[in-house]
């Protein structure tokens, strides 16, 4: 019986000292694995945000828009047709992007361009929007000019109506004078 002890406790111990070694190699080299992963997705998204961010106030500068601002319905058709074919020529080379609008102070879509990831179409101005109670406008609006905001994520919604198939987005509005805002799919 001493015999059978002596054998048992040692080996059950140097199991256990195995089992503990191997769990706590595992946890960290999982913790490890995951904080890696976690600061690869975080550098992505900052990347995101600094890219959207560099677009909206490219866009915020953008001669067209600035006509659009300065114009008193002297060539504002014009205006808004220029500033369509920068929000199509954007969104063509930027396929992540859902939708790029601009809005007057009251909500109002002025020029908006949709992408599908395939297709980008010009929305005409008869299907244009009020999105003056969305609060993504309602946030930038409150904030000074000239500042970016980045919108919660939220499904998307047309003519009232949550948008099928269910589509994540977020937006990065700048807030001009009025509201430019572009908005990406997740």
């Amino acid at each position: 019986m001493l015999l059978l002890l002596s054998s048992v406790v040692p080996v059950s111990i140097v199991g256990a000292y195995g089992i503990f070694s191997s769990t706590t190699a595992l946890s960290d080299l999982s913790r490890t694995k995951l904080e890696g992963q976690a600061k690869d997705q975080s550098e992505q998204i900052e990347a995101t945000l600094n890219r959207i961010g560099s677009d909206t106030l490219f866009l915020g500068n953008a001669p067209e828009l600035q006509n659009i601002l300065q114009a008193q319905n002297v060539n504002k058709d014009n205006s808004i047709q220029q500033l369509q074919k920068v929000f199509a020529a954007l969104i063509k080379t930027r396929l992540y992007y859902m939708q790029v609008r601009y809005l007057d102070e009251k909500g109002q879509e002025i020029v908006r361009v949709d992408s599908d990831g395939k297709e980008v179409k010009v929305i005409p101005e008869g299907e244009l929007q009020n999105k003056g109670d969305r609060p993504y406008f309602t946030e930038t609006m409150a904030l000074s000019p000239s500042t970016l905001y980045v919108s919660a994520v939220e499904l998307n919604q047309e003519q009232g109506k949550i948008q099928t198939p269910l589509s994540q987005q977020f937006g990065m509005p700048h807030r001009l004078k009025t509201l430019l805002a572009i908005d990406e799919e997740l």
